[in-house]
């Protein structure tokens, strides 16, 4: 399993769009995106955004980035948040690592960490 976790805050006056925007891509996910699950969690204040990407595997992870990008999905989210950092725990292929440390567009300028040396197992 791959864990990307996303935090961000969402720009003054852009709170409708986000939410709009955010359901948007929740539906998309849910519809297209079997082995991959999407969560986002918002501060009480409305100004915080947390997602926690849950992927089958680094396949999954990529097919999730391939439909993003041709269909366009995040070019409403987009201009509605501030992504503040990003970590991905799990074990990446070569290219999917690639990525996450050039991301660019809605990632770019986040701080980013990627943790692959699954150390215990909890029961």
């Amino acid at each position: 399993m791959i864990f990307y976790i996303i935090k961000a805050t969402i720009r003054p006056g852009h709170l409708d769009a986000f939410t709009a925007a955010n359901a948007e891509l929740m539906d998309f996910i849910t519809t297209n995106e079997p082995h991959y699950a999407a969560y986002s969690f918002m501060n009480d204040d409305q100004t915080e955004v947390t997602y926690v990407n849950v992927f089958d595997d680094a396949e999954a992870m990529a097919m999730h980035q391939r439909l993003i990008a041709d269909e366009g999905i995040l070019d409403d989210l987009a201009p509605t948040f501030d992504t503040t950092s990003r970590e991905i725990y799990g074990l990446l292929t070569p290219d999917l690592v690639q990525k996450a440390a050039g991301a660019d567009g809605v990632f770019s300028g986040a701080s980013a960490g990627t943790f692959d040396r699954h150390i215990s197992t909890g029961d």
